[in-house]
Parts: structure tokens; C-alpha cells; sequence
């Protein structure tokens, strides 16, 4: 069964789409985490801060970075919002992740780490693709966008329970 789904995007931390943009300091900072995030090679470092923990982004704590989102989700969600678990985490689709293909989402740990963190009958559900495989400046628009559509195949057990998608970037200015 095939329904839509309008969600609400929190964003943990964001950069201008633009490069010819005066950037400050945390919008490198913001592009160093959610490159490390995306395990895109970059160069320096970043000093940033997650939930008051001072943390260097390079290539060494790189592999670390899935981590410090998901620990950002969960506060958010256990903290800020009047939501009860149990939640499915629905990891969205990179560029690579079409109907036809077997790539899981990069963001897929991570929703497995949140459901982990909530227990109980929280899940992971994988339900999400994107149409075609996407160059990623247009995946960028679409997921960016405010109000979007997603498309996805729900059971009824699915639609009783808080979704929760897990993304790893947001860019302000497309």
C-alpha cells in the first residue's frame, strides 16, 4: 500500500549552497562534520561543538561523525519533542539508494544506533527510495526542500508509529 507522508525537518547543522558566499567559521565547521558524515575526503580540520562537547572534525575522528548525529538526534528526541517511543527510524536515501539497486543509506547506521539507544519496540525501516539514482545537487534540492512529499511503501503497524527520518544534510540558500 502506497501512501504520502509530510514531515517536519530539524536541522542539526547547515551551510550555504552557494560557495560564493561569505562564509563564516561554523558554516566550515558545519560542512567539515557533514562531510566526515558522508565520508567525503576533506581537507583541515573543524572545531565544533555537539551538545557542549568540544570535538576536532578531521580525517582521524571522521569515522566518528555517524555518532555524534546520532547523538544529536536522540537528544532532540528524547528532550525536545513530545513524541513517545516506540519510533520507527527511517534512514533517508542518498543519491546512490534507487528502487533497482541493493545501496543501503550511509544514514542507515545511525537509525539503527537510534533504535538501539530507544529499545523497546523501536525499529529501523528501510522503506525509502528515491525514484532513480540522482545527482547529488539535485537530491539536495529535493531533500532540502521544505514540505516535501515522500513517497513509501507503509503497513498498517507503520502508520501507528512516530517516523522519524534520519538525514545527514541540510543546505540553506537553493
Amino acid at each position: 500500500m502506497h501512501c504520502e507522508i509530510r514531515y517536519v525537518s530539524v536541522a542539526f547543522c547547515r551551510y550555504p549552497a552557494e560557495i560564493t558566499w561569505q562564509w563564516r567559521p561554523e558554516d566550515w565547521g558545519a560542512n567539515r562534520f557533514i562531510s566526515a558524515l558522508k565520508s567525503e575526503p576533506f581537507n583541515g580540520y573543524a572545531d565544533i561543538r555537539i551538545l557542549g562537547r568540544a570535538i576536532r572534525v578531521n580525517a582521524a575522528s571522521a569515522p566518528r561523525a555517524a555518532g555524534w548525529f546520532a547523538d544529536l538526534a536522540y537528544d532532540h528526541l528524547a528532550n525536545h519533542q513530545e513524541l513517545e517511543p516506540p519510533f520507527f527510524f527511517v534512514p533517508t536515501p542518498d543519491s546512490g539508494c534507487a528502487l533497482k539497486c541493493d545501496t543501503e543509506p550511509r544514514m542507515l547506521s545511525v537509525a539503527q544506533d537510534l533504535a538501539a539507544r530507544f529499545g523497546g519496540r523501536s525499529q529501523v525501516c528501510d522503506i525509502v527510495r528515491v525514484v532513480a539514482s540522482l545527482d547529488r545537487k539535485r537530491l539536495g534540492q529535493i531533500w532540502g526542500a521544505s514540505g516535501i512529499t515522500i513517497r513509501g511503501v507503509f503497513d498498517e503497524e507503520t502508520r501507528r508509529k512516530p517516523l522519524a527520518f534520519a538525514a545527514d544534510a541540510v543546505r540553506y540558500g537553493i
